[in-house]
């Protein structure tokens, strides 16, 4: 198997374990958190929420060529989109020199009920940030099915609530650019009501910060 491929593989084998597995057999060993961490930046720079900010990089960055012009070479999308994918390296590099070095509390939190959306911009951040080196700094929430919600905070996240969890979703479907998704319809079609309601009245915007209070 190409390197790739292997790393997929990884992506895919902990997810399923994630998934499925009994939580008290979870024991979020340093490998895998890791990897998912890796895979949750990997997945940052695919999504259309960070389209302008790759292409804009892109467009201010020097490009040394002998023999083409650079301006072609800028403009290539086969070469802007491995361009793009190198974005992952960098922002390892800068988390690894300049990120905060600190413990935090893991945890996967199971509904009985398929009860959590899934969007194109599906990580949700305490703490929003312009660093790279700042990415695992704040809370992370990101469902990992329909009924179970990965959390990596500073303090102890135990309790989340139903309430919590729609607000998870709308915040979810507040930053997602083209799509949202969920095991359950009637699940969707509240979360997305709900959404509405809150951006109408702007209860929406700052809700983040609320969402990780379980207090």
């Amino acid at each position: 198997l190409c390197c790739a491929t292997t790393k997929s593989v990884t992506y895919v084998m902990l997810f399923i374990n994630y998934q499925f597995d009994e939580l008290s057999k979870i024991d979020f060993r340093t490998e895998d958190t890791a990897t998912l961490l890796f895979f949750l930046i990997s997945l940052f720079w695919r999504i259309p929420k960070t389209d302008y900010a790759a292409n804009n990089l892109m467009d201010r960055s020097t490009i040394t060529t002998e023999g083409i012009d650079p301006e072609i070479l800028r403009n290539d999308p086969i070469y802007r989109k491995i361009s793009r994918s190198g974005l992952f390296k960098h922002h390892i590099e800068e988390m690894k020199n300049f990120g905060a070095k600190g413990k935090k509390w893991l945890n996967i939190h199971q509904n009985k009920n398929q009860i959590y959306v899934i969007g194109d911009y599906p990580i949700l951040f305490k703490k929003g940030s312009s660093l790279f080196s700042e990415f695992n700094d704040t809370d992370i929430l990101v469902a990992i099915s329909s009924n179970r919600m990965y959390s990596s905070t500073v303090d102890k996240l135990t309790n989340f609530t139903t309430k919590n969890s729609f607000r998870y979703n709308a915040c979810i479907i507040n930053q997602s650019v083209n799509c949202v998704a969920c095991g359950n319809l009637n699940t969707l079609e509240h979360s997305v009501s709900f959404y509405k309601k809150l951006k109408e009245t702007g209860f929406i915007y700052g809700l983040e910060k609320e969402i990780f209070n379980t207090k």
